[in-house]
């Protein structure tokens, strides 16, 4: 009978131990978890001023707490979006990082500057004014034949000119889809090559000469000087 009660106390106790061993366990356990979340990080790298290519993002799984504030957590956010900043290899994207693909036209490198030349300007209207923005043109500039110079001279004015933007006579952009030609083709050049071109509009006519059309990657974005 005592041999009985011993074993059942002693049962019990085992019971107990375990019982409690295994709530500490859990409460440790549950301390220690860390809620995780999928993100969008980046394979590859990502140039600025790019469409978005979303086989180029991985959702993974990372823990909240290393995950920065903004961080896109669906394909869905891409939509209407590209980079406006380089992304790293395995960085995670981040709002901070995109814009709006119709916010405007851009500047390559903030050293560059926007300029226009008015279809006045040109010997080729009718061509030129089909140009849109994204387009790739070589500037040709013609002088006007005078009494000393009988002979025009034709020069090379920018090679590889991207355009800007095009718009018409109101200052309405016109986009690809547009069949009115334009009043303006807006363009990008070094400071120099801009005040050479100024000049060079007054002795003369230009000639675009289109040599890539738009790629299918550009998208217009706006970066100020």
């Amino acid at each position: 009978m005592i041999f009985n009660k011993v074993k059942i106390i002693t049962a019990t106790l085992i019971i107990a131990i375990l019982l409690f061993s295994t709530i500490i366990f859990l409460q440790k356990k549950a301390v220690a978890y860390t809620p995780k979340q999928n993100v969008l990080v980046c394979v590859t790298g990502q140039g600025a001023y790019k469409s978005l290519n979303n086989s180029n993002f991985l959702l993974v799984e990372r823990s909240v707490t290393t995950i920065p504030p903004g961080a896109i957590k669906s394909f869905a956010e891409l939509n209407g979006k590209v980079t406006k900043e380089d992304v790293l290899p395995n960085e995670v994207l981040t709002n901070s990082k995109l814009i709006n693909k119709d916010s405007g036209v851009f500047l390559s490198t903030p050293q560059m500057r926007k300029f226009s030349i008015p279809m006045t300007f040109i010997d080729n209207p009718l061509f030129s004014g089909t140009l849109r923005q994204g387009d790739i043109i070589d500037i040709f500039h013609t002088t006007m034949a005078t009494a000393n110079n009988q002979t025009p001279v034709t020069t090379i004015e920018i090679q590889k000119a991207v355009v800007l933007d095009a718009i018409d006579t109101t200052g309405k952009h016109l986009s690809k889809t547009d069949t009115q030609l334009a009043a303006e083709i807006i363009l990008e050049a070094e400071p120099k090559a801009t005040a050479k071109l100024t000049n060079s509009q007054y002795t003369g006519k230009f000639k675009f000469v289109q040599t890539q059309k738009q790629s299918a990657d550009y998208v217009p974005i706006t970066v100020q000087p």
